[in-house]
């Protein structure tokens, strides 16, 4: 019986010698975002973190959580790398994007403004969308 089960294990071997890992996740292609965009925000069960969503679906580059006054940031992600499509959790980059500055944890029955945005070069962007919400 072990003869039999010696040649199926060799050959199981030498398949997984030439295996690749799995492609990095990365961010679908979307058509960037132009003004105006509404942007949603729901909750994700009792007490969960808000979820955001925005009409017309289509890509943005940056995306910041902050006070009404904009003086506190709460969350920050950006890249150059895809773009980002609607349904982002707070606190949940997603794929190919990282946070430059959070998630610092949002205070219940605080408000905040999401902002949605296009990077014009390394060091600006284009603001297409934003909208309040209340944790």
């Amino acid at each position: 019986m072990s003869r039999q089960i010696l040649p199926w294990v060799l050959a199981v071997s030498v398949a997984c010698e030439g295996a690749t890992a799995p492609p990095r996740a990365q961010s679908p292609r979307l058509v960037t975002c132009v003004a105006p965009v509404v942007l949603l925000t729901e909750r994700i069960g009792a007490g969960g973190e808000p979820r955001f969503n925005w009409s017309p679906p289509c890509g943005a580059t940056y995306l910041e959580v902050s006070t009404p006054d904009h003086q506190t940031s709460f969350w920050i992600i950006q890249g150059d790398t895809g773009k980002i499509a609607p349904g982002v959790t707070y606190g949940v980059a997603p794929p190919d994007y990282s946070a430059r500055y959070g998630p610092l944890p949002l205070v219940s029955g605080a408000r905040y403004v999401v902002r949605l945005g296009v990077m014009i070069d390394e060091n600006s962007y284009a603001v297409v969308g934003e909208g309040a919400f209340q944790r």
